[in-house]
């Protein structure tokens, strides 16, 4: 009998920190989507001919199949890769938390009459979009680090994905971001925390409140795609020669530009400096159902 109660009350407790873990991830969830409310007007300007899209987007097409395309951008703020996909003649679905960043989609979206679907809600839950549907999923620059649980967030674009269907996305790598923000300055307390949990708060506008923002591992990255039925196809490290934040002036020579490109496309397919790169840039396939 004294066994039986103990072993309820640890499956109450369980099963509690779960909830409570779950609780608190919600909260910063809601924070990045005030975040993202807030700078929804001035993004487009701000992020317009970013050196480290370019890049992104090359791996991007280079791995799409051939065919029209159903595509999920999850995460996909005012369709820096929505816009082109489209235009490309793909059905294109744009996912996001802020609904005021969609709306700046839409407008984007509307003066050159391109159609995408747009959906706004979390990715740990979409109810709204239909199972096994879209033949691509994207899920870009560092969406996965600040949903309120990335592990829900791949089951539900896993659900959502055909069997066969690819998964293309980028996360922080912890290492580097420890490095680059924490080490470099001086921050051992910061670094050796960064390293522990993954998790920063991050606020790139200097201005009002930010969010939390988790950096993965190589093999947590790894581990959560495997255990949410996706199979890795190849994980690159594409900002493995500058930080994507902090680019020479030189960047603006279009000759040397296009010759910066080509050099990263060149070492992002080197895996000994992976983890040299900012970000993890991998692309998995969903085996469910596939036994």
């Amino acid at each position: 009998m004294i066994e039986y109660v103990i072993f309820k009350h640890l499956v109450f407790q369980k099963y509690f920190y779960c909830f409570l873990n779950y609780q608190l991830a919600m909260v910063y969830e809601k924070e990045v989507q005030r975040f993202y409310d807030r700078v929804a007007s001035g993004y487009s300007a701000t992020h317009a001919g970013r050196f480290s899209d370019e890049i992104m987007e090359y791996f991007l097409l280079r791995t799409l199949p051939a065919g029209r395309l159903r595509i999920l951008d999850a995460g996909c703020g005012v369709g820096r890769f929505a816009m082109p996909l489209a235009r490309m003649g793909h059905e294109v679905t744009g996912s996001d938390l802020s609904a005021k960043m969609l709306r700046q989609l839409e407008k984007n979206a509307s003066r050159e009459g391109i159609e995408i679907k747009l959906v706004q809600g979390s990715l740990t839950d979409m109810p709204q979009v239909e199972s096994d549907y879209y033949d691509v999923a994207i899920a870009l620059n560092q969406v996965l680090d600040i949903v309120a649980d990335y592990n829900l967030a791949l089951a539900e674009i896993a659900r959502v994905t055909k069997t066969g269907g690819l998964l293309v996305g980028s996360v922080n790598n912890r290492f580097a971001y420890a490095v680059i923000e924490d080490l470099q300055k001086g921050y051992f307390r910061k670094f050796r925390n960064a390293m522990e949990t993954g998790d920063r708060y991050v606020n790139w506008t200097g201005k009002g409140k930010g969010h939390v923002s988790h950096e993965f591992t190589l093999e947590e990255l790894t581990a959560a795609l495997v255990s949410n039925s996706f199979s890795v196809i190849q994980i690159l490290g594409i900002f493995n020669l500058f930080n994507k934040y902090q680019l020479p002036k030189w960047i603006k020579d279009p000759k040397k530009r296009e010759a910066l490109k080509q050099l990263q496309i060149e070492f992002a397919q080197k895996p000994e400096f992976i983890n040299n790169s900012q970000e993890y840039f991998f692309v998995a396939q969903n085996h469910k159902n596939s036994d």
